[in-house]
């Protein structure tokens, strides 16, 4: 019989990411959960297949339960970062003959030549991921407490607000579709993300006076936290016309899966083209909160509408998630949320 791998933090640190948390679940699925470990880490010493001749079912119902937690835990582009940072600590630990810790994991990152913010995200990062396998933490979580101290929380290298003329006239030079996606981006003080992951489930309405669409049909967050009000957007004034009849026109042009993009440009993209003017893809956000903010000035609608529009976590908003939960249309209460009355200044 071969040896059974331990489920020590040592042990497990040595697969890959996805392994990991996926073994992490294990124990609780079968007694023999060295059985697991070897069907997840083929790089391990084989076992004897002939005593189990369902293995191959067995082996897929696996990769289907990693592929289930991998697609709950993060969204497919934190993923990516994800395994790039805890690579790049691997390499570190390596060179240097460390353990994988979450002390090691502090050094790596003190070491990084980045600005504070960074150093922050990245050790809040690994200790979230830490957590998730178990594994101690504190160390990290301290660090990451000690840099927003020395002005880690405050940015430094903020992308420059765009201001609305300027947008106008980049999105003006541009493809249709692609200038239908900066005004959109605009309109709704959007980050380039949530713009480039609209499907058609995102319009919730499409009229050339009033466009409603629901930013959280296509996020990870929205999937952990349904039912998140703030994800509702309600689109009204200047531009709304020009978008919702390309919009009707492209939908209608031809048929539509459920999940195709409706504006397949990367942040990368975006990042390209603003930049020879000096902007940034993050540019559009900032530069309509800052454009709607100036213009509310003077007017009776109330301030914490701007981080409602933001899609801000801590704002307020004026219905509760349970309550949007039994509402059949949920139009209504996007309507009531108030956002409507910013759009139609931006």
């Amino acid at each position: 019989m071969p040896p059974q791998p331990s489920h020590a933090p040592e042990v497990i640190t040595e697969l890959p990411l996805e392994q990991q948390l996926a073994l992490l679940a294990a124990p609780a699925m079968t007694p023999s959960g060295h059985f697991l470990t070897h069907l997840l880490a083929p790089q391990t010493a084989p076992i004897q297949m002939q005593r189990m001749p369902r293995h191959r079912s067995l082996k897929i119902s696996i990769a289907r339960l990693t592929a289930g937690m991998r697609e709950g835990l993060w969204a497919r582009r934190t993923w990516k970062q994800m395994e790039s940072l805890w690579s790049r600590l691997h390499a570190y630990a390596a060179q240097r003959a460390l353990p994988i810790s979450d002390q090691t994991a502090t050094l790596f990152v003190h070491d990084l030549d980045v600005a504070p913010t960074t150093k922050v995200g990245y050790a809040s990062s690994l200790a979230n991921l830490f957590r998730k396998m178990g594994l101690p933490s504190e160390v990290l979580r301290t660090y990451a407490q000690s840099q927003r101290g020395l002005g880690g929380a405050r940015p430094t290298n903020q992308a420059t607000p765009i201001p609305r003329a300027e947008l106008l006239a980049i999105a003006a030079a541009q493809p249709t579709r692609l200038q239908v996606a900066l005004l959109l981006a605009w309109k709704t003080a959007s980050r380039w993300d949530d713009i480039a992951r609209m499907t058609k489930r995102s319009l919730l309405s499409l009229r050339e006076d009033e466009i409603i669409v629901d930013f959280g049909s296509e996020t990870k967050t929205s999937r952990a936290r349904p039912f998140r009000p703030e994800m509702l957007v309600v689109v009204k004034g200047d531009l709304t016309a020009t978008i919702a009849a390309y919009l009707q026109r492209m939908l209608g042009s031809r048929h539509w899966s459920k999940d195709a993009r409706l504006f397949p440009y990367p942040t990368s993209a975006i990042r390209e083209l603003l930049r020879p003017a000096g902007y940034k893809a993050h540019s559009i956000k900032r530069g309509a909160l800052t454009y709607v903010a100036q213009r509310m000035v003077g007017t009776d609608i109330p301030l914490h509408l701007v981080g409602v529009l933001a899609r801000h976590a801590a704002s307020t908003v004026n219905i509760a998630p349970v309550t949007l939960r039994y509402l059949q249309d949920v139009r209504a209460a996007a309507r009531l949320i108030g956002t409507g009355s910013l759009t139609q200044l931006l």
